[in-house]
């Protein structure tokens, strides 16, 4: 049900990124190899903080990108992050918290309008691992002998997998971004766990009938050239 909203939004952004991908490169179709100054840039998740205001759930954390072009057009990335997560049902009372990371590179789809244009509309791919702690109070069951009430201790659990990855990075001030990451996810590994877990950190919401999710993170980021650094 929450996927949705989220795969009408992924497709909307890519519709509208593909548009002003066609009007900028029209744009730049001249231009030439130019020298650049290297650069990082370091960006925050804010909607981590809004998980709880979108899913019938106590949820929220944090999420860090960092990226850096090392050649032109083709930026490695790092992303990080923690979630946790409650959910209290009749049966049961589930908790999960735990980290994630994500590793892979995006490539700029957009031509370079000059030697300090660092916007981007990009396609890219990440490998990711998750390792986290999920328990559950308060589980209820009938059984041939009656109700049952018990607790499932803490379970240490981890997963990988794979996303393919499209979306933009906009300046909007010297040095300060905005912009968008739309992921299309494939589930490579979850440990067996007592009780399949509500979210997987990272992740997202697991289901038993496909191994593919989808999510979209929002950044704002600012970048620092390098140069100044040496």
């Amino acid at each position: 049900m929450f996927l949705k909203p989220i795969y009408f939004c992924f497709i909307s952004c890519l519709l509208l990124s593909g548009s002003l991908l066609a009007q900028q490169n029209k744009a730049a179709a001249d231009t030439v190899n130019m020298d650049r100054t290297p650069f990082i840039r370091i960006g925050v998740d804010p909607s981590r903080y809004l998980l709880s205001y979108l899913q019938p759930a106590e949820r929220g954390g944090y999420e860090v990108q960092v990226d850096m072009e090392i050649y032109e057009k083709f930026y490695p990335v790092v992303e990080f992050g923690y979630m946790f997560a409650r959910r209290t049902e009749e049966a049961y009372a589930l908790s999960i918290n735990g980290t994630y990371a994500r590793l892979g590179f995006d490539y700029n789809l957009l031509a370079l309008n000059d030697a300090t244009d660092r916007d981007l509309f990009f396609v890219g791919w990440r490998m990711a691992r998750s390792q986290f702690v999920q328990s559950a109070d308060n589980v209820y069951y009938e059984n041939a002998f009656g109700s049952v009430t018990t607790s499932v201790p803490q379970q240490a659990l981890h997963a990988y997998w794979g996303e393919v990855t499209v979306g933009v990075k906009a300046e909007v001030f010297r040095n300060f971004f905005v912009g968008w990451t739309g992921r299309l996810k494939y589930k490579f590994r979850v440990k067996e766990a007592a009780i399949t877990p509500y979210a997987i950190p990272g992740y997202g919401r697991p289901t038993t009938d496909s191994d593919v999710n989808a999510d979209i993170s929002l950044y704002l980021s600012y970048s620092f050239s390098l140069k100044k650094w040496q």
